[in-house]
């Protein structure tokens, strides 16, 4: 999010809040399926590559949510001062 988040227009950081909540929606059911497909083989989900990644979209995902809220915040604080 390259501007500050009080730069923003509140139409655009309602749009970049939708975009994160896709992005992240799509992420995690990747990896849900990818893990359901590798059970259904016999295989362990647990192999050092699929841990790291998943260890790593946890932490986007934390970095994502702390994101929108402050996001959420700004439009709340801005419709209130209208």
């Amino acid at each position: 999010m390259g501007k500050d988040i009080k730069e923003r227009s509140t139409k655009e950081l309602k749009r970049k809040i939708k975009a994160a909540i896709i992005i992240l929606v799509i992420c995690w059911s990747a990896v849900i399926v990818s893990i359901i497909i590798t059970l259904s083989y016999g295989k362990s989900p647990f192999i050092l590559g699929s841990t790291a990644g998943i260890l790593g979209l946890f932490v986007a995902t934390i970095a994502m949510w702390i994101g929108m809220k402050k996001g959420r915040e700004e439009i709340a604080r801005r419709e209130q001062n209208k």
